[in-house]
């Protein structure tokens, strides 16, 4: 044995920035993540966006327009 370690993580963790869109729900925010691809048959950059709706914002601080970090984490059991 070489007496190497392995790291405690497995990969790296998916990361993505959006912008705050919708603050209606009470500890909830929904995040607007805007990406650029390029169009299957006219090759020209289209923008498109994912909305995903997050339940982090504890304090209710977060605003319309804010940029927000969403972090993938396993699978959590209710």
């Amino acid at each position: 044995m070489s007496g190497e370690t392995q790291s405690s993580t497995r990969g790296a963790a998916g990361r993505r920035s959006g912008s705050s869109s919708a603050t209606r729900w009470n500890k909830t925010v929904v995040v607007a993540v805007e990406r650029r691809v390029s169009h299957p048959r006219y090759s020209r950059v289209v923008e498109e966006d994912c909305r995903n709706s997050t339940r982090t914002d504890e304090a209710n601080a977060c605003k319309v327009g804010d940029v927000v970090t969403l972090v993938e984490t396993r699978p959590l059991s209710a």
